[in-house]
């Protein structure tokens, strides 16, 4: 499993009581401290909606994949990440 936010895998694994996501419990408090809302949802969200799960299986298992497989999920998450960029330069030059 990973977190529906930063897409790394769960280590200390939360999930919203508003929306059922799953986190990474510091990746969710950064967004929560710096937002105040959920991250899909956009509704109010506070470290009280969020509820620790315990007895988790987190147990990573080693990868099978090749390079060229490796480079084009690199690839496709660096496109991910470019386009987040730019919209968020969108969104500033709007509100400036």
């Amino acid at each position: 499993m990973v977190c529906s936010l930063s897409g790394a895998p769960l280590i200390q694994p939360v999930v919203s009581s508003k929306t059922g996501h799953l986190y990474e419990k510091s990746t969710i408090l950064q967004y929560i401290a710096l937002h105040g809302t959920c991250p899909h949802s956009g509704q109010p969200l506070d470290r009280s909606n969020l509820t620790e799960l315990v007895n988790f299986n987190t147990a990573i298992l080693p990868s099978h994949q090749n390079i060229p497989t490796l480079t084009e999920k690199l690839s496709s998450e660096m496109d991910v990440l470019i386009l987040e960029a730019h919209m968020l330069k969108k969104k500033l030059r709007e509100r400036r």
